[in-house]
């Protein structure tokens, strides 16, 4: 498989593509950072480039180089994001329209150019916390953005159901990266500590999903309800 991974340098996108690299597939991955992208390539045998997910043409760009160096793309992951640790007063209005465009406007800004290019590929939207409805004070605009996320998503599936575009959603839960990390003090907090898990545990899981799967509208998630509530009860710390 041919699979492009939107902010794959760092985090839970890294790790995506590393274990997709780990099972024999070919990984393009983009970066707003020119020094996180050389590290990663680094590390792992991907191609990458530079690109701007709030910009139409960086995406067009992207396209075009993971078309020319793969040859073609079987999925695409939209997994660049960015999170919000404090309450709505103390934001700035950039800092409200980049959580707005990064996490929800430029996912649907690049499915519309994928499926208006593509006749055939798998799409697949990183969810988060909100996504289900869930609350967080200090998460009021993340949580709003990824919640509109899984309707964008939902809705598309059904728009092209009767074609070979597809789009699925990705829920990896908590993971222990810096995005986590900067969203308080969770190795304080030990309900946060039991739903938790390392990157490379739950990029595993997802990438051995995402290949089996061949239908459209799924929901794969390593933190599910009965997981969490076992989890809640027996885990220890």
């Amino acid at each position: 498989m041919n699979i492009v991974i939107t902010g794959g340098s760092r985090g839970i996108g890294f790790h995506l593509a590393k274990n997709f690299v780990s099972m024999g597939n070919e990984v393009t991955i983009c970066a707003t950072n020119t020094n996180s992208l050389e590290e990663a390539l680094n590390q792992i045998n991907v191609h990458g480039t530079v690109a701007d997910v709030r910009k139409s043409d960086d995406i067009k760009k992207l396209i075009d180089y993971a078309v020319n160096t793969m040859g073609s793309i079987d999925i695409w992951i939209n997994n660049a994001g960015i999170g919000q640790y404090s309450v709505l007063c103390e934001m700035t209005e950039k800092q409200i329209e980049d959580v707005i465009d990064i996490d929800l406007t430029s996912v649907i800004r690049i499915c519309k150019i994928l499926t208006a290019r593509f006749d055939k590929i798998h799409i697949y939207n990183m969810e988060g916390f909100g996504s289900d409805g869930m609350l967080n004070p200090l998460m009021s605009v993340y949580g709003t953005s990824k919640r509109g996320l899984r309707y964008f998503s939902r809705a598309l599936a059904k728009e092209f159901k009767k074609t070979d575009i597809k789009v699925s959603r990705l829920s990896p839960g908590m993971v222990r990266t810096d995005f986590l990390a900067k969203s308080g003090d969770y190795s304080k907090n030990k309900i946060m500590m039991k739903l938790s898990d390392e990157p490379e545990v739950v990029s595993q899981f997802l990438t051995r999903k995402v290949i089996k799967n061949t239908s459209s509208g799924n929901l794969i998630a390593w933190l599910t309800n009965v997981k969490a509530f076992m989890r809640i009860l027996f885990r220890r710390i």
